[in-house]
């Protein structure tokens, strides 16, 4: 889970804008990456989130800062990228709104569907 919740928090920004999004890695014996899925990483290469390819693995009591421009609009989302994090609830949604306001709003809901496996230990 992201800060408690599963799906984690929807994550709101606007087009043209700077992100910073810190991951601290809580789980007691796992690495850790976050990928913000269909996010254009425009000179920032290190942000995209895929663990042992574009940057290292975030270690257990570790801590990384994305730093990115979010380029397009649209709805996105933002997942684990080590084993089988996701199906165990480690994603959320991505939201990118358009730098001008439409002058017809409508309202909007996030729908996640995926398969969920939680492992007991103990």
């Amino acid at each position: 889970m992201f800060n408690n919740s599963l799906p984690g928090p929807v994550l709101h920004v606007y087009q043209g804008q700077k992100v910073f999004v810190r991951i601290h890695n809580n789980l007691p014996t796992e690495t850790l990456s976050v990928h913000f899925h269909g996010i254009r990483q425009v000179e920032t290469p290190s942000s995209d989130g895929i663990g042992r390819v574009t940057q290292l693995s975030i270690l257990p009591g570790s801590n990384f800062l994305h730093e990115f421009v979010a380029v397009d609009e649209g709805t996105f989302w933002y997942h684990s990228h080590v084993h089988s994090q996701t199906a165990m609830g480690l994603l959320g949604a991505f939201i990118v709104h358009p730098k001008e306001v439409p002058t017809k709003t409508m309202k909007e809901f996030i729908l996640v569907l995926q398969d969920w496996q939680h492992f007991y230990t103990g």
